[in-house]
């Protein structure tokens, strides 16, 4: 486990530099924060937020999803 771990805490700490899109949709198991998402993406380009929806968001709401 303490691998398992250590490889989890190196991965979360690289930052992605390629242009980001991000949705978040109400009812998502996990809701970032907006300094948890500029830490991790350093380049976002796009952030939608919908009302309805969720954790199977492009099962839920799949017209929202792929818009």
């Amino acid at each position: 486990w303490a691998s398992i771990k250590l490889h989890k805490n190196f991965l979360l700490r690289i930052p992605i530099t390629v242009p980001t899109a991000i949705a978040l949709f109400e009812h998502e198991l996990f809701f970032p924060l907006n300094w948890q998402l500029g830490d991790k993406y350093l380049n976002i380009v796009q952030k939608t937020e919908f009302a309805s929806g969720g954790h199977f968001a492009a099962f839920e709401e799949p017209q929202q999803f792929a818009s």
